[in-house]
């Protein structure tokens, strides 16, 4: 029997096996993570002061409805970065924006309607987004997805997703405004009068017509460059069709190229000043621009070359990428918009039913005046427009409402806002220090305040410290007693910094008549106090 003389460090370091893909890359994947125990009083934190705060303000049924939401939005993340399984995780990151939208919208949007009833307290909203925060935060960290990668991987499926929907919305108001026949005879009407006989007969029309030469030179460029033209020629003549290629091709470039900023001048012509600019030119000059530019004709052939250099362009662009791509990553390219059809369906499954739960529960939170208004406006939106398209309007604001979301993510992402290496225990402790400093307006006490303020920096901190070991050591290293040790006592330097601030609250407000101002002291020292528990906790890492 082999004795391993290895230190621990060096027993659950990675191997160069795993490095070399020797091992399976899902247990290794496994391994590092976030160290289970310290992730654990992420959670345990998050919860704890989360059901603390509902207790005391009354938040149940939003901050449950958000949480919910907030909780599909990791999952999201979490399914968006996964690279085995790919296909059935991408669905599924898809079909999830809709509770996530839904939970995120109806979580703050009930909330909203309490405060106006004079159900809930204002500021009551700010609590209720601080805690769905920092739920997602906490959810987030258990596999630290709360990541760049993952973010732009969902803000695609995202934007995929909500194409479909949106698509089916805009045609059914179209057509609920406008009948069918009458919308088609008004498109084919308005396509004639642009492209084709454009009026009043009397004058040129310039930038119609240099916006179809333009265009027919750039979608002929694009099919020539696309096309295997020289492979099709004998050897003999392929130099001399390169160059006639080459000198097409630059002829192109620079006809566009130097051609676009004639649009400007031509808009200028036809629409601002068309006598002032035509009155200098010479009679001859001035009739011949009057007569191409309104030849129907030489506009219809030059459609006509639009059309087919641009479906033939678009088929080898097909093509092409149907070459490169391989037929799996096809498939979850398109993944999104059979997730995006999948919702679409929900519209169209009772929406009576579901407007009339929707529309009721409104009502019904909204003051009395205010909600009989309501109730008359969505009876006339519904009556006219009907019952299909006003809920697959509300299923396409759902998902636009998640699509923001993940696109605001990303965006403070990409400004360094979520950069740090514990980014989802830093959304949560962020979530927890707005729901807590907030709460205080909603008819919080002091010690829960300050209470709250110790969790949420020790929230923040275990965080960090899970994913230091997770990173260092990985999760099948004995950890757990280094963790208590390290949490053990950052706990104890919150509680100093809490203990000192209740002790001097004491003292000030027996020595000061205005009520306020010993509070504002408190608050101030927590607030100094918090400020030096950051700095005392990175100096001990």
């Amino acid at each position: 029997m082999t004795t391993d003389t290895r230190s621990a460090a060096d027993r659950h370091a990675p191997s160069t096996d795993a490095l070399d893909g020797d091992v399976d890359s899902d247990a290794a994947e496994s391994n590092w993570a976030p160290a289970r125990l310290s992730t654990a009083l992420v959670l345990l934190g998050t919860l704890g002061l989360t059901a603390v705060l509902v207790a005391e303000t009354g938040l149940d049924t939003p901050v449950f409805v958000g949480g919910v939401g907030a909780v599909a939005l990791a999952a999201t993340l979490w399914l968006a970065d996964r690279d085995r399984w790919r296909l059935p995780a991408t669905l599924g990151a898809s079909l999830l924006l809709l509770p996530v939208g839904a939970g995120l919208a109806i979580g703050v949007g009930y909330t909203l309607l309490k405060q106006l009833a004079g159900s809930y307290a204002v500021g009551s909203v700010f609590v209720v987004i601080g805690l769905v925060v920092a739920v997602f935060g906490a959810a987030a960290a258990v596999r630290d997805v709360l990541t760049v990668a993952a973010l732009r991987r969902m803000a695609t499926v995202a934007v995929t997703t909500l194409a479909v929907p949106l698509a089916w919305f805009a045609v059914l108001a179209a057509l609920a405004l406008t009948p069918a026949g009458d919308l088609l005879d008004e498109g084919v009407s308005l396509a004639e009068t642009v492209l084709f006989a454009p009026t009043p007969v009397g004058q040129p029309h310039l930038t119609t017509f240099w916006l179809l030469v333009l265009g027919v030179a750039l979608s002929t460029r694009t099919v020539l460059r696309a096309l295997p033209l020289v492979e099709l020629v004998d050897d003999d003549t392929t130099a001399s069709v390169e160059s006639t290629l080459a000198t097409l091709d630059t002829f192109l470039s620079r006809l566009v190229r130097w051609g676009a900023p004639l649009v400007f001048v031509f808009l200028v012509v036809d629409y601002l000043a068309p006598d002032a600019v035509l009155g200098r030119l010479p009679a001859a000059v001035a009739a011949l621009l009057l007569v191409v530019s309104n030849a129907t004709v030489l506009r219809e052939l030059l459609f006509a070359l639009l059309v087919v250099s641009g479906l033939l362009g678009a088929a080898l662009w097909g093509l092409k990428r149907l070459y490169r791509v391989s037929t799996h990553g096809t498939a979850v390219a398109f993944t999104p918009l059979v997730g995006g059809s999948l919702v679409t369906l929900v519209a169209f499954i009772d929406p009576q039913a579901i407007l009339d739960t929707l529309l009721t529960t409104v009502t019904d939170l909204l003051p009395t005046a205010m909600g009989e208004e309501f109730s008359y406006l969505s009876g006339t939106v519904v009556e006219f427009y009907g019952p299909e398209t006003v809920v697959l309007g509300l299923v396409t604001g759902t998902l636009f409402a998640a699509t923001l979301v993940v696109g605001g993510l990303l965006l403070g992402a990409w400004l360094g806002l979520l950069s740090g290496r514990a980014a989802g225990a830093s959304t949560a402790s962020s979530g927890l220090l707005v729901a807590v400093a907030l709460s205080k307006t909603v008819g919080v006490g002091a010690p829960v305040v300050l209470a709250g303020l110790v969790v949420s920096l020790l929230v923040w901190d275990a965080g960090d410290y899970a994913v230091t070991m997770g990173r260092e050591v990985g999760r099948r290293g004995s950890t757990s007693q280094t963790e208590l040790v390290h949490f053990g006592g950052s706990l104890l330097v919150g509680v100093v910094a809490a203990g000192t601030a209740a002790v001097l609250a004491g003292p000030i407000r027996r020595g000061v008549v205005d009520t306020n101002v010993p509070l504002l002291v408190a608050l101030a020292g927590a607030a100094v106090g918090a400020v030096c528990f950051v700095v005392a906790l990175r100096v001990a890492d």
